[in-house]
């Protein structure tokens, strides 16, 4: 109970105390920059995902107006190509010897010998055995 000794225990104490309060002062500060620091480089990749998503968009339609120049020369040129000759209309042969194809497999002729596939044979009449019963032992 030494008032000297005490008095320097509540000195010590209050350094404690002090430098803690710093501390959690510098890491609020430090926390305060990196935040500030992150919404500037976020700002910073927004801006530029817009300016690539602009430039995408640019070269989108600078690669369709190339195709659509390139059809229209393709247009033009076949256009000049079929005005010079006269292709049209087309003179089609449609006599009835046009569609008769040549065939690949040898043609058999019919000598006569064979059998007329046109004659009739004659058959039984199919009548039931047991009245009533189609399968033999099955009753109702």
């Amino acid at each position: 109970t030494d008032p000297v000794v005490s008095a320097r225990h509540k000195g010590q104490a209050y350094m404690y105390m002090y430098t803690v309060i710093l501390v959690c002062r510098l890491i609020l500060r430090c926390r305060q920059d990196a935040r500030a620091r992150f919404a500037r480089l976020r700002s910073d990749v927004l801006v530029k995902i817009e300016l690539l998503d602009n430039k995408h968009v640019q070269d989108i339609v600078w690669q369709l107006q190339r195709f659509v120049s390139g059809l229209v020369e393709f247009h033009r040129e076949t256009y000049q190509l079929l005005k010079g000759n006269s292709l049209f209309p087309i003179e089609v042969d449609l006599s009835r010897s046009a569609f008769q194809y040549k065939s690949t497999s040898p043609v058999v002729q019919d000598d006569g010998t064979e059998e007329d596939d046109d004659e009739l044979l004659q058959a039984d009449e199919a009548t039931e055995h047991e009245e009533g019963n189609l399968i033999p032992g099955l009753t109702h």
